[in-house]
């Protein structure tokens, strides 16, 4: 897969109508994984496949090549394993720069107490029996009211009494 396939997987991920919170740092972490292991692999994606496409074109359209390359007819001048040889480079620096900036915006997810309680929200993450789901949650409940009394106080909401609601 190439870079743009997973950052472009990522994107449609975060552009669900119904997407939960955990979900954003499960799907970061699934696809920086798949990058690091493109770039531990060595594989350089279809942009720099350069070479290997224009010498399968010119074998494609039965054209005779004499050390020169073109690309459906057009002839390709200069050094192709200086081209090569940049855009690896800036391929490398832009997977480098896409991992650091994937690791630096989601870092919390998976570390910050009040995101980690949002989980509290995920029906999924409930357990079944009656018995543990009243109990189920209310340090995490406790966690997001401290954490967000200003915009409740603000609107009139009585913190100790939305507490009790959960115990």
């Amino acid at each position: 897969m190439d870079i743009l396939a997973e950052v472009s997987t990522i994107s449609e991920t975060f552009q669900t109508a119904n997407i939960l919170l955990q979900e954003v740092g499960e799907t970061v972490d699934v696809h920086v994984k798949e990058l690091r292991q493109q770039v531990s692999n060595g594989q350089d994606g279809s942009i720099l496949q350069l070479r290997k496409d224009v010498t399968q074109v010119n074998q494609d359209e039965d054209v005779e090549s004499s050390g020169d390359v073109s690309y459906r007819g057009v002839d390709l001048d200069g050094n192709l394993a200086h081209v090569e040889r940049a855009l690896t480079r800036e391929r490398s620096a832009t997977m480098s720069s896409l991992l650091e900036k994937l690791q630096e915006r989601f870092a919390d997810f998976s570390e910050d107490p009040v995101l980690s309680s949002c989980e509290v929200f995920d029906h999924t993450t409930w357990p079944e029996e009656e018995s543990e789901l009243s109990a189920y949650g209310i340090e995490e409940v406790y966690m997001l009211l401290d954490h967000f009394q200003i915009p409740p106080e603000n609107q009139g909401v009585d913190l100790v009494s939305a507490k009790q609601e959960w115990d």
